[in-house]
């Protein structure tokens, strides 16, 4: 199916990514295959026994699709877990329960943040020394074999070796470098996904894009990948939030994400930086959020790419910044639920977390492909700006067409 969806540039790009990507609809019910494949493509380098470690959202196993996916597994150990920004107590627990055998194959089933916690237990299975100090493990060093099946449409964290977990006693963003072995993209799953999930995990894999585009290590593979992500959701998004059961959508979407996390490569900017600081709000909201007043930071040097990507848009005002404002206006973006406005104020109301934020914001590896060049004052200031965004009450979906 990836055949017919993605150009033969695109295509070409796919292929030589270090992670094995496999696309298609009910893909992860021949899980085991794949399983199988690994065995036989690792086991004369690396003792792995045919022992699977499940790690996967706890709210998944009450799902249509939990029940057919554990009978095509067979016999695995299954550990359900439910966090948002995973933290190290998050990572202990889960790594108490795979340490009894290590040498196992780890299945990873989730959102961003089990796909996050998978690839530290396999990259702390293979260097014990991992964490807590979380040193950047180089894509070249081995770890235990990963598999990763998303079940959101967002981060494209199953495509990209990139781990985002967070102390969350000092708010302090770590990072490491480890690539999955296979890919599953199955939009099958993210039927499951409520609407509020399928928005913001959209506009995760939205803002992702559009960093990526404007990113100082950009390359013309990475453009035209970012700008085939930013394109699959303008069209699909919309048809996907009035029909959960869209299948074409779901689809489409799910390709986007694919295309967004790959883009990745060339590295994010301020918006990623920045919405990893807040806790407690899902980070595709937080970072749609931030997403507009970042654009309008680095407009005077990303003129050119934000111009194209405004006039995708049928309804558009002279600025990018300002068009996203009202696609988002028109998607509910900013009619959120009350609990995470609280969070929010709670945050920006905190000089400590502000001035703490700016410079962890200038610690992440994304920083430096910021188009801009920025100071601890500026990021600030660029918090700051989250006290006007225009926050809306709850409406029903649809009264305008975009």
């Amino acid at each position: 199916m990836i055949d017919i969806l993605l150009e033969n540039d695109i295509k070409s790009y796919v292929e030589n990514s270090k992670t094995r990507i496999v696309f298609g609809w009910e893909k992860s019910l021949e899980i085991r295959s794949y399983i199988d494949r690994v065995i036989r493509e690792l086991q004369q380098y690396l003792y792995i026994g045919d022992q699977v470690f499940l790690l996967i959202d706890r709210s998944l196993t009450e799902t249509d699709f939990y029940s057919k996916f554990i009978k095509k597994l067979g016999n695995a150990e299954v550990f359900p877990c439910e966090c948002q920004n995973p933290g190290l107590m998050d990572l202990a627990e889960v790594f108490a329960a795979y340490r009894k055998s290590r040498q196992r194959i780890v299945v990873g089933v989730g959102g961003g943040s089990i796909m996050d916690l998978a690839k530290a237990i396999a990259g702390w299975a293979y260097h014990p020394g991992f964490i807590p100090a979380f040193p950047r493990i180089s894509e070249g060093l081995p770890c235990y074999p990963l598999i990763l099946i998303p079940t959101m449409a967002g981060t494209g964290s199953e495509v990209t070796p990139y781990i985002f977990m967070t102390d969350k006693q000092g708010c302090r963003v770590i990072n490491g470098l480890v690539p999955p072995y296979i890919s599953i993209v199955d939009p099958w799953p993210s039927l499951t996904s409520m609407h509020y999930q399928t928005l913001y995990a959209s506009m995760t894999a939205f803002a992702h894009s559009i960093e990526a585009l404007v990113s100082k290590n950009a390359t013309p593979e990475t453009d035209k990948l970012a700008f085939r992500a930013i394109e699959l959701i303008l069209i699909n998004l919309p048809k996907v939030l009035k029909n959960k059961g869209h299948i074409e959508g779901r689809t489409m979407l799910s390709l986007a994400s694919v295309l967004a996390g790959l883009s990745a490569k060339a590295g994010l900017g301020l918006a990623a930086c920045m919405a990893l600081q807040i806790h407690n709000i899902p980070y595709g909201l937080i970072l749609s959020l931030v997403l507009p007043f970042v654009i309008e930071y680095n407009e005077a040097l990303c003129r050119e790419k934000y111009e194209i990507v405004n006039n995708l848009f049928i309804y558009r005002g002279e600025e990018l910044s300002g068009t996203i404002q009202n696609w988002f206006n028109y998607l509910g973006v900013y009619s959120f639920d009350g609990i995470y406005r609280k969070n929010l104020e709670m945050f920006l109301h905190s000089e400590y977390c502000i001035r703490l934020s700016a410079q962890l914001v200038m610690d992440n590896i994304h920083y430096v492909t910021n188009p801009a060049i920025t100071d601890e004052e500026a990021i600030k200031n660029l918090f700051f700006s989250l006290h006007t965004i225009p926050l809306q009450a709850q409406k029903r979906y649809g009264e305008l067409m975009f």
